[in-house]
């Protein structure tokens, strides 16, 4: 009710007039019990004014004039008083009247105030009710307007779409259409201009599809790029950290190789000195021996003794020279395995440095490669769920496809699905490939593909 005083405030005054209108239907004895279309009556509220007119003065005058009179009186005693006392009675009488008609116009009064109240209670809750109804009707027409927008607007976004849809479609079909036309009926000028122009109108469309797909894969890409990198770069730091881990572990077994080898050197030249030492003792001892026996015959056998401490001699050389040669012998075979060792190491060490940049490459283009050949692929209709199968490219330096080289490794078992996948290879050339070095992995390498 407050809300409706704010937004009109005019309306207290007349909810008063209309109360006072109601509450004298109710003294002038107005019959409720009539039918509203009898009376008129309508949904619609209406303001009115009621002017106190000479007639419901008058009115008021005789309901006035009727309870006075219907007012009871208490019969009149005879007379047989004298006249002091009839007098006396007579302004009793007239007292007493006059009490009644004031009670009778205080209860009359009290009567058309509580119709009155309850009037104004039931045009308050007749009109709670109007407007309870009204803002019923305007939200209902509210949220009946919102739901026939929405449903047109979703209409109108499923023909959007459905007539995206057809011609995209026809554009294909109109675009297939003039490329055989134009294939079959190349001598004629004007069937030339028409296929340059329908040509014209698909490379656009085409131009403009592709353009917002390669929008599209170039932010899909970067996001890839940039995630990538981030593995590329916490892959780095980990083949880093094995590759020093591998470093000291190598050096440190390089570092025990050689104390293991000089250990050996020296337990070989110990065994040398050794074994001159007891060469030196044996030939000393023999030289005694040679020298006691000689002292018999020194003279005989002189010139003997020289041939043989000449032959002792060379003998000791060629023994001497032998196990020389055999310890350098040993010791460059000992040498050769540890190169040989450090070789295999060092192999394994770029084999496994060269598989993970090939592992980096191909995490970084081959997704390329891919988004790079759905933007041109036109995929059949009607496949079955989950087909696949795996293609074999050949590349030129620069990501040029060389001409015949795509070939299908492992069919779908579809092959206008092979076939369409093989165009668009030949389609997207050139292929989005690294420079230089890097380029040697995709000079030949496998493609899977579904759709």
């Amino acid at each position: 009710m407050w809300q409706i005083l704010r937004r009109n405030p005019s309306s207290l005054g007349w909810s008063l007039l209309l109360h006072l209108a109601l509450a004298l239907l109710i003294l002038f004895g107005v019959n409720w019990t009539l039918r509203s279309d009898k009376l008129g009556a309508s949904e619609d509220l209406i303001q009115a004014r009621v002017f106190d007119t000479p007639d419901i003065q008058q009115r008021v005058a005789e309901l006035k004039a009727k309870a006075a009179k219907e007012t009871p009186r208490p019969p009149e005693p005879p007379k047989t008083a004298p006249q002091a006392t009839d007098d006396a009675k007579a302004q009793t009488e007239q007292r007493q009247a006059e009490l009644e008609t004031r009670r009778a116009e205080e209860e009359a009064k009290r009567q058309a105030e509580e119709a009155k109240r309850q009037a104004q209670q039931e045009a308050e809750r007749l009109a709670a009710e109007a407007e309870a109804k009204r803002q019923a009707q305007e939200q209902a027409k509210q949220q009946e307007a919102e739901r026939k927008a929405a449903e047109a607007e979703e209409q109108a976004r499923q023909q959007a779409e459905e007539a995206k849809r057809q011609a995209e479609q026809e554009a294909r079909r109109l675009a297939e259409q003039a490329r055989r036309e134009a294939q079959a009926e190349a001598k004629r000028l004007a069937e030339e201009q028409a296929r340059q122009q329908a040509e014209e109108a698909a490379r656009l469309a085409a131009e403009e599809a592709r353009r917002q797909a390669e929008q599209e894969a170039r932010r899909k890409a970067e996001q890839a790029e940039a995630q990538r990198e981030a593995e590329r770069r916490r892959a780095e730091d980990e083949i880093r950290r094995k590759v020093a881990q591998e470093a000291k572990r190598r050096a440190d077994e390089e570092a025990k190789r050689k104390a293991e080898l000089e250990a050996k050197r020296q337990a070989i030249a110990e065994q040398q000195r050794r074994e001159a030492e007891a060469r030196a003792q044996r030939e000393a001892e023999e030289a005694a021996r040679r020298e006691a026996d000689a002292r018999a015959a020194r003279e005989a056998e002189q010139k003997l003794e020289a041939a043989r401490q000449r032959a002792e001699a060379e003998a000791r050389r060629q023994v001497e020279a032998e196990a020389a040669a055999q310890a350098q012998r040993r010791e460059q075979s000992l040498i050769e395995a540890l190169a040989a060792e450090q070789r295999d190491r060092s192999a394994a060490n770029d084999r496994f440095v060269n598989e993970q940049r090939v592992r980096q490459l191909a995490s970084k283009y081959v997704p390329m490669i891919e988004q790079r050949v759905r933007s041109v692929w036109l995929i059949p209709p009607g496949l079955s769920p989950g087909i696949s199968g795996k293609l074999r490219i050949e590349l030129e330096p620069g990501g040029q496809v060389i001409p015949g080289s795509v070939k299908v490794v492992t069919s779908s078992g579809n092959a206008a699905f092979d076939q369409s996948v093989v165009a668009a290879v030949y389609k997207a050339s050139p292929l989005p490939v690294p420079d230089g070095d890097e380029f040697k992995i995709f000079r030949s390498f496998d493609m899977d593909f579904s759709p």
